[in-house]
């Protein structure tokens, strides 16, 4: 009989056996009296009926214990199972329902590149009509022009080796021909019961396109300022020369305070000249990815350390996303440390983890900074000289998130730690600080 059908419980069976017994039991010993011409012995039949009908209740208990034990748990088992099922069914029409209707194109890659799932936004992303890439029959390689192929392979390689989740650009091409920019991050996942790639579209053209118009923008800008500035300095180099023709032609002592005030206003004219000069540079070059120690090495490559030792013990598969000047902070760095260290025998760069954030340190075992100019070194016009370097340094490192103070301690030398957030830093090899 089917468990699920209502079975008659376990003690219910076993008294309808005995009850059946007992009375087919009576029924024959009382017919048996008819039969046979003997007088009737009540007492040794009842005996014998109940004798027989608990005979017959102990053979059954085993095989209807047994039957009963596993049918409950064959029952409990299918209730489980179709309680998992109900979620699973429940958790795939979530996910179904999220990924279709999602504003980002999704795309489930094999690990060689083969598209087996895309969505409605990603569908629309790339022109295409529903159900235009059959399962394994398009490669993500298809949708990339020439210019983006290598990187995305490159990438693909890394994504399967367990390096995951950073975003990349790329150039792309609609099925209709239409070229534009896409923002791709993949996550390695099983699918199917295989390894596959999650991977996450999203259409930057637009944005692309704004950041064109910007730095067009910016290069007219730059090109006006360069032009005033150039101005500028002619008129101050006529300023200079008319000053030095007064003192000669006016040799009074009391005009030669007036002539100092007049030179020291004018130097302080070409030092905001020339600081406009550096600081008009920043941003004028899209952030991209850079190898970190590659940049240090850069930075050092033009500098004379003579007795000061110089250690680059950065990460060599570290890459940061920054701007391109970002090899001028490694340099003022340097610089700073050899002006004002004292006497200082070495400078060291290095990388810690902090969270999912990383820690770039360049440190020196000079003199140090003391306590109450920690910020002031990073503001413009303070210091032995201009404190140009380290304000332009930190807006640099601004551009994409990065902070930078001072947090060494004074006699014991400088050190500048610049906190790289984690979408501004990835590897190409094990993270580093990884268990």
């Amino acid at each position: 009989m089917d468990a699920e059908a209502g079975q008659t419980p376990f003690d219910q069976r076993l008294f309808l056996i005995f009850m059946v017994t007992f009375a087919a039991m009576l029924l024959f010993e009382f017919s048996a009296q008819f039969l046979y011409p003997y007088p009737p012995d009540w007492r040794s039949n009842l005996i014998t009926s109940l004798f027989t009908s608990g005979l017959a209740v102990a053979i059954a208990y085993f095989p209807l214990n047994s039957y009963y034990t596993q049918s409950g748990r064959l029952l409990a088992e299918r209730k489980k199972n179709r309680a998992v099922e109900a979620e699973l069914r429940a958790s795939e029409e979530k996910f179904r329902m999220v990924v279709e209707n999602t504003l980002d194109g999704i795309m489930i890659a094999a690990l060689d590149g083969r598209i087996l799932y895309s969505n409605q936004a990603n569908a629309h992303i790339f022109e295409i009509t529903r159900g235009a890439y059959e399962p394994g029959s398009k490669n993500i390689m298809d949708v990339l022009t020439p210019f983006s192929r290598e990187q995305a392979q490159a990438d693909l390689k890394r994504v399967v080796g367990g390096i995951d989740g950073f975003p990349t650009e790329y150039q792309a091409v609609t099925v209709t021909g239409r070229p534009i920019w896409i923002e791709v991050v993949g996550k390695r996942v099983i699918y199917q019961n295989e390894p596959a790639i999650v991977i996450s579209v999203k259409d930057i053209t637009s944005r692309k396109q704004m950041e064109r118009a910007i730095l067009q923008g910016n290069k007219k800008l730059n090109l006006l300022s360069s032009i005033t500035r150039h101005d500028i300095n002619n008129q101050l180099v006529v300023l200079d020369s008319y000053i030095d023709m007064i003192r000669t032609k006016n040799t009074s002592p009391d005009c030669r305070d007036y002539f100092s005030r007049i030179e020291e206003a004018s130097g302080q004219i070409t030092s905001m000249i020339r600081f406009t000069g550096e600081y008009e540079k920043i941003g004028v070059g899209s952030a991209v990815w850079q190898n970190l120690p590659g940049l240090v090495t850069s930075a050092a490559a033009g500098v004379t350390f003579g007795n000061i030792a110089f250690e680059n013990d950065l990460p060599a598969e570290v890459e940061v996303f920054a701007d391109p000047l970002i090899v001028r902070v490694f340099f003022n760095l340097i610089d700073n440390a050899m002006r004002h260290g004292g006497r200082i025998r070495l400078i060291r760069f290095s990388c810690t983890p902090r969270g999912t954030s990383r820690v770039i340190v360049c440190e020196d075992d000079g003199d140090g900074v003391v306590p109450g100019e920690k910020e002031l070194i990073f503001e413009r016009g303070f210091g032995k000289n201009t404190g140009f370097g380290l304000a332009i340094s930190r807006e640099i490192l601004d551009i994409t998130g990065i902070s930078i103070k001072e947090t060494g301690k004074p006699g014991t030398g400088a050190r500048f730690e610049m906190v790289v957030p984690e979408e501004a830093w990835r590897t190409t090899g094990p993270v580093l600080g990884a268990n």
